[in-house]
């Protein structure tokens, strides 16, 4: 597990605090802070990004040009992960959503972390299914669920990213994950406000009553919370099962 000394920062990524202490403190040596800003893009497709207390939007570019976003990326993973799938860049955009700190690295220096028995690979296999599976509940969520459901779902997916009832996000970025118009947030942040969920002023959301606010949504950021304590977690369970093992191996 992660060495606080040695990799202070890290730990606020769940992903890398996870990893074995010789590993993490490897990539701790080739990353670099960054500061991300309010709607800024990431254009470099190369570019892996651990974030801290950011969010990214991963979107896919339709054949209009429109994009879509796919997925929202906290503190439990990274962007670029197709990095280490292939070698063709894959068309879309990255955007922060919600400002903050974030760990950065260029994949060409990244990449010789990855082989076939290292904790690293171990993590980045469950995460990519992980996403996969977030963005399979995300497509499914907004064919099947109404406005209120999939606002509410977003509130509290972001809140649980920036780990506060306080979420800085506004309608126009709401509107851009979700794929509708500005002024449908708007109309739904009212009906939210007006069953006491949420109060609002520019640029931030406030959750007042959390249970409120669950039951208005519908069930898929559970699931999601689900995917990622069944996934990620059972690859940390073989990793302290291993430890135990060698533990064992080495007083007998």
């Amino acid at each position: 597990m992660i060495n606080d000394d040695k990799c202070p920062k890290l730990k606020l990524n769940t992903l890398l605090s996870s990893l074995a202490a010789d590993e993490c403190e490897s990539i701790c040596r080739k990353l670099e802070p960054v500061q991300l800003n309010y709607g800024e893009e990431i254009h470099d497709s190369k570019k892996i990004i651990f974030p801290l207390s950011c969010a990214l939007a991963l979107s896919s570019t339709s054949i209009d040009g429109d994009n879509i976003a796919l997925a929202v990326i906290g503190s439990e993973g990274l962007s670029g992960i197709n990095n280490f799938l292939s070698d063709t860049p894959l068309p879309g955009l990255t955007t922060v959503i919600i400002p903050g700190m974030a760990m950065q690295v260029d994949y060409d220096i990244l990449r010789h972390e990855v082989g076939s028995d290292s904790d690293f690979t171990s993590r980045l296999l469950s995460y990519t299914q992980y996403l996969l599976l977030s963005i399979s509940q995300l497509s499914h969520c907004n064919q099947r669920h109404n406005i209120v459901q999939r606002v509410s779902r977003t509130i509290l997916q972001l809140r649980t990213i920036v780990e506060s009832d306080r979420v800085p996000i506004t309608h126009e970025m709401l509107a851009y994950i979700l794929g509708v118009r500005r002024e449908v947030v708007t109309n739904t942040t009212i009906k939210l406000r007006a069953e006491g969920a949420i109060s609002y002023s520019r640029g931030v959301i406030q959750i007042q009553d959390h249970s409120t606010l669950t039951h208005l949504s519908c069930s898929c950021e559970q699931l999601s919370k689900t995917h990622f304590e069944n996934l990620f977690h059972k690859s940390l369970r073989a990793q302290n099962i291993s430890l135990c093992q060698q533990a064992e191996s080495a007083i007998s």
